[in-house]
């Protein structure tokens, strides 16, 4: 009798434990969570601005949009015509020799038609050298000779009837300029900057006296 009395009690005990051992094995079980893929959203805003600084560095690299160069300017009167090149005597840099090359643009003047003591304005990216003289490289080289009868004198400017047009000019003298007088046949040497004024203005860098 009491052999039974333990069997049962032993099998009630290991129910027990297996209930219990049941019940953990569901407490600390790994749970299943469902995998949400979450977009990350960027403002339109962002977006756009993404896509043109993206556009724009593609179009750096490519070559496609070139940085604008900035220009230099030197002038002054030749002193030396060399083979691709022309010397000036300038009053900012002393001597400066322009060297000529495929790429460099004339106005107002031809590369065959310049001669010692003509006024040249030029171009240049801003790289000179320390040589002596110093030496750039011309983008563009240019001068507008306006020529006229002398019709009015004022100070520091006089009044041109101008050959080509016969139009009225006032040009603003240097002061190399010299005492001119009503009748003189002159040439001045200008950069082409001229005010839409009536008459039109401009400032002469030279001045030369052809004669009566």
């Amino acid at each position: 009798m009491k052999k039974t009395i333990f069997a049962v009690i032993a099998l009630a005990v290991l129910g027990f434990a297996l209930c219990v051992y049941a019940l953990a094995a569901d407490m600390f079980a790994p749970v299943e969570t469902e995998q949400t893929e979450i977009a990350a959203t960027v403002p339109e805003e962002l977006q756009d601005a993404e896509q043109t600084d993206a556009q724009d560095e593609a179009m750096m690299l490519d070559g496609e949009e070139e940085m604008p160069v900035e220009l230099y300017g030197v002038e002054g009167e030749i002193v030396e015509i060399g083979e691709g090149y022309v010397v000036l005597s300038t009053q900012m840099h002393g001597m400066v020799q322009i060297n000529f090359t495929e790429e460099t643009v004339f106005e107002g003047v031809t590369q065959e038609g310049l001669a010692v003591g003509q006024y040249l304005f030029a171009d240049y990216n801003g790289m000179m050298s320390r040589s002596i003289p110093a030496q750039i490289t011309g983008l563009r080289v240019y001068a507008v000779m306006l020529s006229g009868v002398v019709s009015e004198v004022a100070e520091g400017s006089v009044t041109i009837l101008q050959d080509e047009t016969g139009m009225e000019i006032v040009i603003h003298l240097p002061e190399t300029a010299g005492q001119l007088a009503a009748g003189d046949h002159i040439t001045a040497a200008t950069n082409g900057a001229m005010t839409m004024s009536l008459p039109p203005q401009t400032s002469a860098a030279q001045i030369v006296v052809n004669g009566k």
